[in-house]
């Protein structure tokens, strides 16, 4: 378990896991602040979430026919809707 510390007077403490901020507003990297933790079943990362929507028509090529990068925070479900109505 990563442990971050914590100030209290002139002691440096490490926080516990109960106590760090949840991973949607935590800074996880120093040299890109909007990067967030987020793991999906067996995976973990720091970073952004893609969402992919491509064609899938018998007997033709697969297309990309739209990508959105978010926070790697945000649920697979969110943007359903979104995706729908372009």
């Amino acid at each position: 378990m990563e442990r971050h510390p914590a100030q209290e007077g002139h002691h440096r403490l490490w926080r516990t896991g109960g106590e760090q901020p949840p991973s949607a507003v935590r800074i996880a990297s120093p040299y890109d602040l909007e990067a967030r933790y987020s793991s999906k079943r067996d995976t973990h990362w720091v970073g952004y979430k893609v969402h992919l929507t491509e064609t899938c028509d018998t007997g033709q090529p697969d297309l990309m026919t739209q990508v959105i990068t978010t926070p790697a925070t945000t649920p697979d479900g969110v943007l359903g809707p979104a995706i729908a109505h372009d």
